[in-house]
């Protein structure tokens, strides 16, 4: 997969993956539409989350997403704040991070490698193949509760290299 495509895959899934606001509502349309342009095993499952959350509505959007990721932060790599590698990566690359967000929030991490790759640098992709283990868990936790937002980490899974590929 060209560094372009997964760069521009990640940074959906990061928009797709962020607490619903309004600005991501009006967002939703162009979202599924950029979606729609990218190979169908990235492209495929985030315009289904789109149109998902577009169909939700705003005010089930949020609750379904508090529901699902608020309790026990389950979007975050780290069990606790230790985000060191994180924080050294972005501060390395001029990356600058919200100040309520922990540098191991997914869509976080998300956005800096789509950012990254975009410049031929691949740090964050080094960072998100290194926690594979963790993304594959909260894939795993998503699949357990059939959320929708698994589809978000299919997209995400398909443009990391497998951890173990077959023989």
């Amino acid at each position: 997969m060209k560094p372009a495509v997964i760069g521009i895959a990640q940074q959906l899934a990061a928009q797709l993956l962020r607490h619903p606001t309004t600005a991501l509502e009006r967002q939703l349309g162009h979202i599924s539409e950029i979606a729609a342009l990218l190979p169908t095993d990235v492209g495929t499952p985030l315009a289904r989350l789109a149109a998902h959350l577009r169909g939700t509505g705003p005010d089930a959007a949020v609750e379904e997403y508090t529901t699902i990721f608020e309790p026990g932060g389950a979007l975050l790599l780290l069990s606790h704040p230790d985000d060191l590698a994180f924080t050294l990566a972005y501060q390395q690359a001029g990356f600058r991070l919200a100040e309520t967000e922990r540098a191991d929030f997914l869509p976080a991490v998300l956005e800096f490698a789509a950012a990254r790759v975009a410049a031929d640098d691949f740090r964050g992709q080094e960072l998100l193949c290194g926690y594979r283990p963790a993304i594959d868990a909260i894939a795993d936790r998503l699949a357990e509760r059939d959320s929708p937002y698994l589809l978000a980490m299919d997209a995400i899974g398909a443009t990391l290299p497998l951890l173990h590929p077959a023989a």
